[in-house]
């Protein structure tokens, strides 16, 4: 009888063994999913920040580049004739557009 309670109190000892490592397992499961959502998260945002920033440089080339031409626009129209300065406005259109 003894020696089957040994044998009960070694084979509990042994299941016990078993899930701790079981739960140290999941332990550095969870912490490592965790590690990765948060990496994920910060990929995220900094993909967001990125495409607000080429968004923003965008408008802001567009802006200047509409500036410019009607800036240009102005100072060139006194200087030739019509047909020649919009000879030379579409020329500069295309070059900056392209």
């Amino acid at each position: 009888m003894a020696e089957l309670n040994l044998s009960q109190l070694r084979s509990a000892s042994d299941i016990d063994d078993v899930r701790r490592e079981e739960v140290a397992r999941l332990a550095e499961k969870e912490a490592e999913l965790i590690k990765l959502t948060n990496e994920n998260v910060e990929y995220i945002r900094r993909v967001a920040e990125l495409t607000a920033y080429i968004q923003q440089a965008s408008i802001d080339r567009e802006q200047i580049i509409h500036q410019v031409s009607s800036e240009n626009f102005y100072f060139l129209k006194g200087k030739f004739s019509e047909s020649s300065f919009l000879y030379l406005f579409h020329s500069i259109l295309h070059i900056v557009n392209n």
